[in-house]
């Protein structure tokens, strides 16, 4: 399962991912020009109040409102669309699942699987359209993808830096959807966490095409999405920002485990 956050009238949503180390480690993971509420010149908002739904195992949904904005990591690489912030809600109470470290495609996994044009990929989004009144409802798009460019290509930040491009319509309420491909290519499937969807290519004047978020997409979309590499994801979180906040709720756990 998944959560939705809404920062003003945007919609972002993030899944849940577990860094195995001593412990496991959980994050909510989304874009920068969410998380930071961009507006269309790629400056940043002041968040006045965000809130948070999720479904729970029992009942109907759950929406909290937080006042100000969450404590987002952020690269140091200011062309990577991510934002990364700690975040465990009660597993006996909320629905959701983590995705494994273990599952994420890095230049390893390219090499060691062929990975090249043309495999399936598919994501899971926030289809704001239709929330759900009970419970949040995913959507799923999928699709191949078309290009892995080997050269650096403007990301959704403006920036150069890496990207994958997917064939899959991305639209508003899709920005942070984990995009995963399906590196198998016999009988059954094999899903990895190919990365994160941070926008797609509109169809602008004279059917010029123009890299946008889906937070700033106007009418007409070339189906063609933007995704952030997880190995972005990865070296985010080996950012010393993020390596700082788990050894200290490590050295918190082993000190209250000491105490018992």
């Amino acid at each position: 399962m998944f959560a939705s956050a809404r920062f003003g009238l945007s919609v972002l949503v993030g899944d849940w991912i577990g860094i195995r180390r001593e412990a496991v480690h959980i994050y909510l993971v989304t874009n920068r020009h969410v998380a930071m509420c961009w507006d269309d010149d790629r400056k940043p908002l002041q968040v006045q109040a965000l809130s948070i739904r999720m479904n729970m195992k029992d009942g109907p949904s759950q929406e909290i409102t937080l006042i100000g904005n969450l404590p987002w990591i952020l690269p140091t690489q200011d062309s990577v669309d991510l934002a990364v912030v700690p975040l465990a809600p009660d597993p006996t109470k909320c629905d959701y699942r983590t995705i494994p470290d273990s599952l994420f495609v890095n230049d390893e996994v390219v090499k060691k699987e062929s990975m090249s044009e043309g495999l399936k990929i598919l994501f899971s989004g926030f289809f704001y359209q239709v929330p759900g009144v009970t419970h949040v409802e995913p959507i799923l798009r999928e699709g191949i993808i078309p290009m892995m460019p080997d050269e650096d290509l403007q990301t959704t930040t403006g920036k150069m830096g890496r990207g994958y491009l997917g064939e899959v319509h991305a639209f508003h309420g899709n920005s942070g959807s984990p995009a995963f491909v399906d590196v198998r290519r016999t009988f059954g499937y094999d899903y990895r966490l190919l990365g994160t969807v941070s926008g797609g290519y509109g169809e602008g004047e004279e059917n010029a095409l123009l890299l946008e978020t889906p937070l700033a997409s106007k009418p007409g979309n070339s189906g063609i999405a933007v995704i952030v590499p997880a190995s972005e994801l990865r070296a985010l979180l080996d950012e010393p920002a993020a390596v700082a906040l788990r050894d200290a709720e490590i050295a918190r756990r082993a000190q209250a485990k000491k105490g018992n």
